[in-house]
């Protein structure tokens, strides 16, 4: 396989700079990055081709949840994780993100498009061995 385009979406830019090197320790190429879900969804329409999206789910503007409804309606196809730095994972009445059984974190049911391959959800700060697991999980780097 070429080398995958991942594109990694936050609005703390320490946490982008963090995410882009532990891909980049990994042997993935560097990361395009945006700060909103608008801007990665801007992205994605000018570049294509990206493989993987990675993105924070509370962020001003377009938040991750947003984002994932603008992926599914662009038919977007490769894995999308899902990172949070919060707490509490109430969004107003809704649960975004919930426990499971294992102790790993997931999407709650129904907060992402039935289309999306959402393969998991990640705990900040994110290290390069839980980018290692996303990795091999999706296959994108040998």
């Amino acid at each position: 396989m070429s080398s995958p385009r991942i594109l990694v979406v936050d609005d703390d830019a320490f946490a982008l700079t963090v995410m882009s090197a532990a891909f980049e320790k990994l042997g993935a190429p560097a990361p395009l990055q945006a700060a909103n879900g608008r801007e990665a969804l801007e992205r994605l329409d000018a570049d294509g081709g990206i493989d993987m999206v990675v993105s924070d789910i509370y962020m001003p503007e377009m938040d991750g949840i947003e984002l994932l409804q603008g992926l599914a309606k662009r038919n977007f196809v490769g894995p999308v994780v899902m990172i949070t730095g919060v707490e509490s994972t109430e969004s107003g009445d809704a649960p975004v993100v919930a426990g499971a059984d294992d102790g790993e974190l997931m999407l709650a049911p129904g907060v992402a498009p039935a289309t999306l391959n959402v393969v998991g959800v990640l705990a900040k700060p994110v290290g390069v061995e839980d980018i290692r697991a996303v990795l091999a999980e999706t296959g994108l780097l040998d």
